[in-house]
């Protein structure tokens, strides 16, 4: 009864505390300490059946908050999981917290002075709102470190061990990256983020999710090993939301792969709070004006060009699929154009280990934010703007080319394929010097209309790639060559070349070998979000693409994971505004 007392006291000084703003005496301590122990006698059975329960766990969550926040900041020095582990915890304390203070508020309705606390009660649940966002922030960025420490790229979720391999007892890998998403009202509603499900040709309704009948159209076809495969997906309607089962690349993406290369380019320094947030922004654009400013007098690790020339190679292939469902010169099925609206390094990935440069030996490029081209003027204003900045196609950009709507062609999949290769070349993620898009251009006062190659990189690299690659990159979609043509340019060049030198070189090692024996890293590493849940028993079939259940049908109801948490956590988010 004593430590229910003190607790009670504790939290009604600390009302105190927050009404008078500002510390007491201790003299006021003692005497308002005298008071609140006699009136915590006088509680009502209503008051300490209805609220003190809510009180005397606050004060137990926020005693043990101390001691977690001592463990966090001890945890600083510590590896990344050690720091997720001490974060995930503090965020649990806070979440917990947060929920008691609004059962709190709720249970005081009605009740009168002296114990009339809604004002401290909703300060609190404001401060731990804004403590919860930053803890989330932080963990998100450990979490990306951590990922990067194992050679695991941002959207790999994790592993499942599936069922024992044959007759030695021994547990494989199988791996697979599980892609939510989840539309706003708008966007699930609208015909340009569906199209017709070919499963179903009599029926003219568009129930397929335009990214799933991109992968679904590109799957089967002769020379799609260029493209990330689609392995399942399933439907969530109530929470407008699909998910995708793809292909896993264990070498993570062309964008990690640079920054290898480019490991002097400024990075944004990791941050927990919205002020540090802005003041590290600012550092972040003063550190990119200094290296812009000094950019051609940097020594780089350039990449191989016949790396470079592979790539080209493996994307054009992509873009020609995606422009006609087929590699030859004349293609005889009927065919609708898939525009890809976010073409860049980050988003093509590579799977094996070593790059030989050859046709058949490249990188892998997959469709994400692909449509099938609108009809109308209308749908094109609609759609006009998405994309990265800095990589997108001048007809991606509202009133950018020519003040008006322009019509996407495979031309758009041309600039795309072209500015990867530019960024491959320049070791950076899209030009920031465009002049089309808005925004600060990272301290550099030129601009260009179109990507524009520095004088150290046209000395790096043969006039051939140069050439090729400012024709994909023109400001005009109709000056662009068409992707027959690039290909062409690239084999000719394979042809009239040597392409010894560069054949292979050293990419980190596959952290995660398909089929080794998993010791370790069944679940995610600490700190880590939960992954999608455990496999379906009709996951365990050899047939690969049959991972996730029944494709294209609706989600079971959420799961538990082996550590007893909302297996699909991550869907659990606002919706936009």
């Amino acid at each position: 009864m004593a430590e229910e007392s003190d607790a009670w006291v504790s939290f009604q000084l600390a009302v105190k505390i927050y009404e008078e703003e500002r510390e007491l005496t201790d003299q006021e301590l003692n005497s308002e300490t005298s008071q609140l122990r006699r009136q915590y006698e006088g509680l009502t059975p209503h008051y300490r059946r209805m609220i003190l329960p809510h009180i005397l766990s606050i004060h137990e969550l926020s005693s043990m908050r101390e001691e977690l926040d001592t463990e966090l900041a001890a945890s600083a020095e510590q590896p990344i999981s050690n720091r997720l582990v001490a974060s995930k915890m503090c965020l649990d304390n806070v979440n917990e917290q947060s929920q008691l203070y609004n059962h709190l508020f709720r249970a005081l309705h009605g009740v009168r002075y002296p114990f009339n606390i809604q004002d401290y009660v909703t300060s609190q649940v404001s401060s731990l709102r804004h403590h919860s966002k930053d803890l989330k922030q932080n963990i998100r960025q450990l979490a990306d470190g951590l990922r990067r420490e194992y050679g695991a790229s941002p959207s790999w979720v994790g592993a499942w061990k599936f069922a024992i391999d044959g007759s030695f007892g021994r547990t494989s890998l199988w791996r697979c990256v599980i892609k939510d998403t989840v539309l706003p009202v708008n966007q699930w509603n609208s015909k340009l983020c569906f199209a017709k499900d070919p499963r179903y040709p009599e029926s003219e309704e568009r129930t397929l999710p335009t990214e799933v009948a991109a992968h679904a159209a590109l799957r089967p076809l002769e020379g799609s090993n260029t493209i990330i495969r689609m392995r399942n997906w399933r439907l969530a309607s109530e929470r407008r939301m699909y998910r995708l089962y793809l292909e896993f690349a264990p070498h993570g993406d062309l964008y990690q792969f640079m920054t290898w290369y480019n490991d002097e380019k400024p990075s944004m320094r990791e941050v927990s709070t919205e002020s540090e947030k802005e003041i590290a922004a600012v550092e972040h654009f003063n550190s990119l004006k200094a290296f812009h400013n000094l950019r051609e007098a940097k020594e780089l690790k350039w990449l191989p060009e016949p790396f470079v020339w592979a790539c080209f190679e493996s994307l054009a292939k992509a873009g020609l699929l995606m422009e006609q469902g087929s590699l030859d010169e004349n293609p005889l099925t009927r065919w609708d154009l898939i525009v890809h609206f976010d073409l860049k390094p980050s988003n093509v990935y590579r799977r094996r280990r070593t790059l030989l440069v050859t046709h058949r030996q490249s990188s892998e490029t997959s469709v994400w934010r692909s449509c099938f081209p609108p009809e109308d003027d209308g749908d094109y204003e609609q759609y006009c703007g998405r994309g990265t900045v800095y990589c997108r196609a001048p007809e991606q950009v509202p009133l950018a080319l020519f003040g008006g709507p322009e019509q996407w062609t495979s031309a758009t999949n041309v600039w795309g394929i072209g500015i990867i290769i530019w960024g491959l070349m320049e070791l950076e993620e899209g030009d920031h010097r465009l002049v089309y898009e808005k925004g600060i251009r990272d301290g550099d006062s030129r601009s260009s209309s179109v990507p524009t190659l520095r004088p150290s990189t046209e000395q790096r690299y043969s006039k051939e790639l140069c050439d090729l690659v400012n024709a994909c990159t023109e400001f005009r979609p109709s000056d662009r060559p068409s992707f027959h043509e690039v290909l062409n340019g690239i084999h000719k060049h394979f042809q009239d070349t040597s392409t010894g030198r560069g054949r292979s070189f050293d990419v980190k090692k596959d952290g995660w070998p398909l089929g080794e024996k998993l010791n370790h890293w069944v679940a995610p590493p600490p700190g880590m979000h939960a992954m999608p849940s455990p496999p379906l028993p009709e996951d365990l079939s050899a047939d690969e693409y049959e991972i996730g259940g029944t494709e294209g049908t609706e989600l079971e109801p959420l799961r538990r994971d082996a550590f007893g948490e909302n297996a699909d956590e991550e869907m659990a988010i606002d919706n936009p505004p």
